[in-house]
């Protein structure tokens, strides 16, 4: 049987300028953020909270998937990937599986 590591909320941006400084202010274990987001977006964002913690763990959502901002993420250093709409069992599942990595 599959168990889900517990985690709780620390905080929630809405941009991607914000995430970066409440990354910095929280330091939290896990970070899922949308790719798609106001006045600086997600991969931007990564970069951002990358530079400042390179073993920073990052899940992206979105719902428009392409290729090539997918390989952009991982790049940056993203380590999952979520797409909407999702269900409750997926996204815990990729959240466990990259807290253990």
């Amino acid at each position: 049987m599959w168990k889900a590591s517990v985690t709780r909320l620390r905080g929630a941006a809405k941009g991607g300028r914000e995430a970066i400084e409440l990354y910095k202010e929280l330091k939290p274990d896990l970070v899922t953020m949308d790719i798609l987001m106001d006045a600086m977006d997600g991969l931007q964002a990564l970069e951002g909270i990358m530079l400042h913690d390179s073993a920073a763990k990052v899940i992206m959502v979105t719902s428009q998937w392409h290729d090539e901002k997918q390989q952009n993420a991982q790049k940056l250093g993203a380590l999952g990937y979520i797409r909407k709409p999702f269900k409750q069992s997926e996204v815990l599942k990729e959240i466990d599986r990259v807290l253990k990595l």
